[in-house]
């Protein structure tokens, strides 16, 4: 398990709290599943063949890339908050309290992009909460201190 360290006040609640252990999340050819609920088993194992270090900056993102705050939280602190829409509305459960407290939230699910210079904040429906993406040059930063 890999530690990274955030120096940020509203970085409270890692997304790991919100998800099931990681181990938990692996199906047996070690492929994280919430990757595979999004790209296909298929393309995982191809991943995993073929780009492997593709592959683990994949579950770095997961694990560490994301961060759900208070909404309140994120107001009081200024930053620009967008919607988080969902790739597939028609077939994918919209309740994301439910899926937060059960714990199968997955954040690769929505349209979300990642900026490189800074953070981005995503409104979570009505839960109350925001999804927090660390910007692609801290990910980079922090994969490359712990993993690579």
């Amino acid at each position: 398990m890999y530690f990274v360290a955030i120096k940020h006040k509203t970085m409270r609640l890692s997304i790991k709290n919100y998800i099931m252990n990681p181990s938990q999340m692996m199906n047996p050819q070690g492929i994280d599943k919430r990757l595979i609920d999004v790209f296909g088993e298929e393309q995982c194992l191809k991943w995993k063949q073929e780009s492997p270090d593709f592959l683990r900056y994949q579950c770095f993102e997961l694990e560490f890339g994301f961060a759900l705050l208070d909404m309140e939280t994120a107001v009081k602190e200024g930053h620009l908050l967008e919607s988080l829409e969902s790739f597939d509305p028609v077939n994918f459960p919209v309740d994301e309290m439910e899926m937060i407290t059960i714990g199968v939230f997955n954040p690769m699910r929505y349209n979300v992009r990642r900026s490189y210079m800074s953070r981005k904040y995503y409104i979570i429906g009505t839960t109350g909460k925001v999804l927090m993406l660390l910007s692609g040059e801290e990910l980079r930063r922090h994969y490359n201190a712990n993993v690579a």
